[in-house]
């Protein structure tokens, strides 16, 4: 695991720590938002999971 998978996994189980603590009616407001903005943005059938992922965005360029 790099440093930046170490980096995100605490804050991906902070949010989840805090998001379950929230009344169920505050989780479905921030989850109908989020739904929203996706569909605003005619993202709502992209796969996300590449961008989640973690590592370099831009492949960096061969060694010779």
């Amino acid at each position: 695991m790099n440093g930046r998978a170490v980096a995100i996994a605490p804050l991906q189980s902070e949010f989840l720590r805090e998001f379950r603590k929230l009344d169920g009616w505050e989780q479905h407001m921030l989850k109908a938002a989020l739904l929203r903005i996706a569909k605003m943005m005619d993202a709502a059938d992209i796969d996300a999971a590449p961008i989640l992922q973690v590592g370099d965005i831009v492949e960096s360029p061969a060694k010779e």
